[in-house]
């Protein structure tokens, strides 16, 4: 108990309500990155599309959202999900939704094509 009122009084928690994870930035982008990964690219097309398997190994469910062209993606627990890149695209910016790290302000994280 006095473990848990300590890390409450050093802001050191995060909470997990209704699909939604609010905490400091320092704790939730490790959980992000600990639960989301990109393999591949497993295929390439005709015109140069790569296809990469988006993995979700968390029992979080996880709204991403392009920032560059508001394009959404729901990635669900445990599973697995394919997104396509140009060739040559190195990575691409999402904001996580549903992670708040402050007061409106969401997680924003980058995906890195391998």
């Amino acid at each position: 108990a006095a473990s848990i009122r300590e890390a409450l009084d050093d802001r050191r928690t995060a909470v997990w309500i209704k699909d939604m994870m609010i905490g400091r930035e320092i704790y939730l982008r490790p959980l992000f990155q600990g639960s989301v990964n990109v393999a591949g690219p497993f295929y390439t097309s005709s015109d140069d599309l790569r296809y990469y398997n988006l993995k979700n190994r968390s029992d979080f469910s996880f709204e991403l959202k392009e920032r560059s062209g508001g394009k959404t993606i729901d990635l669900l627990p445990q599973s697995t999900i394919v997104i396509k890149a140009k060739k040559g695209e190195k990575s691409r910016g999402f904001s996580v939704e549903n992670f708040l790290v402050e007061p409106e302000k969401t997680l924003t994280v980058e995906l890195s094509f391998p």
